[in-house]
């Protein structure tokens, strides 16, 4: 049985000129398809088309986005089972790459036999574009605040100024009212994502990162009612 983590003949323990053996493999295969398409030989059986690579892309786009949302969802059952809606509205945030993948490998799988084309020859032909689409997927998360590593003050380390997060970056308990704000909007993966930086800030228990976790468990009305701002005395 092949190796789930095997891509373009690459172990996830692979050496330099592992890697190195398997790019040439992967320019040898793109350089013999440019030759039978040239040759003609591209209406054999079995062979991939350009047209076969355009239809794959365009339908593997939208389910990709529909697995990380639904894997997403799966994560966080318990969540929306008591607000299902919210699983439909994709723009306030929340999904993961790996239901968008295993959403693509598994259309591509169905792709290639519904077309006769031998799978692993496809996704060789495919993965460097899924590994792309991915990297520039990690500098998206990284550019809209979430998905960062540990502070450091190193000369290339990256600074998030308060005009660009609207808060100060170190104040946790900004941090915590933006997330309870966003909750209030319906806006759960940003809440989430400020959730995640409390605890980066903190590195462990804090009692913003616990009221704000707290704000997301509750059910919609008690979550509203704890993001929202007490009435005034009388």
């Amino acid at each position: 049985m092949r190796d789930p983590y095997d891509v373009l003949g690459v172990k996830r323990d692979a050496t330099a000129d592992d890697i190195k053996k398997a790019l040439t493999a992967y320019r040898e295969a793109r350089e013999q398809a440019r030759k039978d398409l040239a040759k003609g030989d591209a209406r054999a059986p079995g062979a991939i088309r350009p047209e076969h690579v355009f239809d794959m892309s365009v339908m593997g786009l939208f389910l990709g986005i529909v697995g990380a949302r639904a894997l997403y969802v799966l994560l966080n059952l318990r969540e929306f089972l008591r607000q299902p809606l919210e699983a439909f509205k994709v723009w306030t945030g929340g999904v993961s790459i790996h239901g968008a993948i295993i959403a693509a490998i598994l259309w591509l799988a169905f792709y290639s036999r519904r077309q006769r084309i031998a799978f692993f020859r496809f996704a060789d032909l495919c993965a460097p574009a899924f590994a792309l689409g991915y990297a520039v997927g990690r500098i998206g998360c990284f550019l809209n605040g979430c998905c960062y590593g540990h502070a450091c003050d190193l000369p290339w380390a990256v600074r998030f100024y308060r005009e660009a997060l609207g808060i100060d970056p170190n104040n946790r308990e900004a941090i915590a009212a933006q997330g309870e704000a966003y909750l209030k909007r319906g806006a759960r993966g940003r809440a989430e994502a400020n959730l995640a930086r409390l605890k980066t800030l903190c590195g462990g228990p804090c009692p913003e990162a616990q009221k704000l976790q707290a704000a997301l468990a509750a059910p919609p009305a008690a979550a509203l009612a704890a993001a929202s701002p007490p009435p005034p005395k009388p």
